[in-house]
């Protein structure tokens, strides 16, 4: 379970900074499809549960693993500068 939590996040992690995949969403039309698009792929909670919750096919693991994104987001991502 350890396991798929970390996986989990550090794959969401990896898939909201990924650049080349923000420039692909900036291609599609404007719309409901753009927008979920978006805000799955550019929202570090929403990608880790929806991440975890294919790999795990547990709802309790996946929001635990949303959890912890977002107090990774609240604590640690302010203090680390990456640029």
């Amino acid at each position: 379970m350890v396991t798929t939590i970390t996986e989990a996040f550090l794959l969401a992690w990896l898939i909201t900074g990924f650049e080349p995949l923000k420039r692909l969403i900036k291609l599609i039309p404007e719309g409901a499809i753009k927008f979920y698009t978006q805000m799955l792929f550019s929202c570090l909670k929403c990608c880790s549960f929806w991440v975890c919750l294919l790999l795990s096919g547990s709802i309790f693991v996946a929001a635990g693993t949303a959890f912890i994104a977002y107090w990774y987001d609240m604590r640690i991502a302010p203090k680390i500068k990456l640029n």
